[in-house]
């Protein structure tokens, strides 16, 4: 059995490029953005508090920030155990 499409019916083609982020991962980027420097997981727990978010635990800023660095947003920096990041300079 085919499937045909009927007559007038449009189909929508999912738009090609990257998932947009979680809204907590955008707003970490952005303040990562404004602010530069050095960001690590402690740097994030307090900004989140700063800003009045709720408490977040060390491994979702870990996952945080990793997942900014898969992404190309951010480089790593040091060993697994001091680590932190920064702002890619060349996008």
């Amino acid at each position: 059995m085919t499937n045909t499409a009927l007559a007038g019916a449009t189909t929508t083609v999912p738009a090609a490029g990257p998932a947009p982020l979680r809204p907590r991962v955008a707003q970490l980027l952005a303040a990562i953005t404004v602010t530069g420097g050095r960001w690590s997981t402690g740097r994030v727990q307090t900004w989140r508090r700063r800003t009045g978010s709720p408490v977040m635990q060390r491994g979702t800023a870990r996952r945080d920030l990793e997942l900014l660095a898969r992404l190309g947003h951010l480089d790593t920096h040091g060993p697994h155990d001091g680590r932190h990041y920064t702002l890619r300079s060349s996008r």
